[in-house]
């Protein structure tokens, strides 16, 4: 009787898993240039910073 052959757990011919890195969606935006957007991940945007430092408010400018 021949023992059939295992295969070895890492198949490199398998479709590779990745996370999803498709862009996040837009949660903030410019009334001033709607070109400005942000996700709310990471570090704010540099416009969202200035108008917060102008003594605004974050939840006025979520879409």
């Amino acid at each position: 009787m021949a023992q059939a052959m295992q295969r070895d757990p890492v198949d490199p011919s398998a479709p590779k898993q990745s996370k999803s890195t498709g862009a996040a969606p837009v949660m903030y935006r410019d009334p001033a240039n709607p070109e400005n957007t942000w996700s709310g991940r990471g570090r704010a945007a540099q416009w969202l910073a200035d108008y917060e430092a102008q003594g605004r408010k974050r939840d006025e400018f979520k879409v």
